[in-house]
C-alpha cells in the first residue's frame, strides 16, 4: 500500500489521525514510507504535510553508568540479548563503549551487537575498542 498514494489518501480520509497511531510494527506509517523508499517517495512526501506523522516522544539521554547496565544485561540475557553466546567483555571496555554512546542506548546496542566477536576460547573481542 505505500507505493500507492492514493490508497493512503483514502484510508487516511476514512480514519482521520490515523498517521499517528503506530502500527503492529510500533512505528508510523511515515516510518513504513520512508523505508519503503522510491517507491513509496510519494507516499512519504505527502505523510510529511500531514500533523502529527512521525509524532516522537521526548527522550532523554542517559548517563553513561546506565548505559554501562543495559549493556551488561545485554551480556546476560540469553533470549532478547548476546548471553546464549557466553561471553566475557573486559570492564574497562564496556566503560568505553557507555562513554561513547553518548547517551543513546539503542545506537550503543547495535554497536555493541555488530561490535562482539568470538574467539577460539569463546572470550569477546570489541572491535574497534582499542584505543
Amino acid at each position: 500500500m505505500l507505493g500507492h498514494l492514493d490508497a493512503v489518501k483514502a484510508y487516511i480520509a476514512a480514519s482521520p489521525g490515523i498517521q499517528k497511531i503506530k502500527g503492529p510494527h510500533s512505528i508510523t506509517l511515515l516510518r513504513h514510507a520512508i523505508a519503503g523508499g522510491a517507491a513509496a517517495q510519494a507516499v512519504t512526501d505527502y505523510l510529511k504535510t500531514l500533523p502529527g506523522a512521525d509524532r516522537r516522544p521526548a527522550t532523554q539521554p542517559l548517563s553513561a553508568d546506565a548505559i554501562r547496565v543495559l549493556l551488561e544485561r545485554a551480556l546476560r540475557d540469553g533470549e532478547r540479548g548476546l548471553g546464549q553466546l557466553g561471553l566475557e567483555v573486559d570492564p574497562e571496555a564496556l566503560g568505553l563503549m557507555a562513554d561513547e554512546a553518548d547517551g543513546d542506548s539503542p545506537r550503543q546496542g547495535t554497536a555493541q551487537c555488530s561490535g562482539v566477536t568470538s574467539d577460539k576460547r569463546n572470550r569477546a573481542r570489541l572491535d574497534g575498542y582499542d584505543r
